[in-house]
């Protein structure tokens, strides 16, 4: 692992996207992400998202987070 100074330590991100198509499910197309990534596709030239941001200063995700009893600050979420 690389030793980075504690101004530095914020840099340091992990982050995952994962797309799957089941064959038996015919056109059937999952995608997941966490961290900061994203998942879009290509269809005719445009690219089409596939996931939404985990953001918490997007109303949606706010919400979501604290209906599971957390909280958001500045623009965080704990944890």
């Amino acid at each position: 692992m690389l030793a980075l100074p504690p101004t530095h330590q914020a840099l340091i991100s992990a982050a995952c996207t994962c797309c799957y198509r089941d064959p038996a499910a015919g056109n059937q197309l999952y995608a997941a992400h966490c961290g900061d990534t994203r998942a879009v596709m290509s269809r005719n030239g445009e690219a089409l998202r596939l996931t939404e941001d985990h953001k918490p200063n997007l109303p949606r995700e706010r919400k979501r987070v604290e209906v599971r009893l957390s909280h958001c600050r500045a623009g965080l979420v704990p944890g």
